[in-house]
């Protein structure tokens, strides 16, 4: 069983296969290498061989259905009214408050002097 080398949480979702790469890195069958100059260079030309030899694919992403053509906004989205009317706040309930002192009421949480 093998696990490609990736993101743990992309490349395997399999309890069973996260155990047993833990059980291999424990027992130390698996582990980090560092690689010589040499080494990495035949790694990287043995990897443009297969890509040449198509016997590799790099994956690619499938290209956007709309590549290629503007975007446009709808009017109604860029209006000032429209912008107005969908930032209007409601207001908090009134409250009224006519034992308070110097014969003021309290409205919305504004003192207001009463005539």
């Amino acid at each position: 069983m093998t696990i490609p080398f990736a993101n743990l949480s992309s490349a395997s979702s399999s309890l069973s296969q996260l155990e047993l790469l833990l059980q291999k890195w424990e027992m130390g069958a698996t582990y980090w290498k560092e690689l010589t100059d040499e080494e990495f260079e035949e790694l990287r030309r043995e990897r443009n061989e297969q890509l040449e030899s198509s016997a590799v694919m790099e994956p690619s992403r499938r290209t956007r259905s709309d590549k290629g053509k503007k975007r446009t906004c709808s009017a109604a989205a860029n209006s000032e009214d429209s912008l107005r009317r969908s930032k209007k706040v409601k207001s908090a309930a009134t409250v009224n408050n006519e034992d308070s002192e110097g014969g003021e009421e309290q409205v919305s949480g504004e003192q207001v002097g009463r005539e």
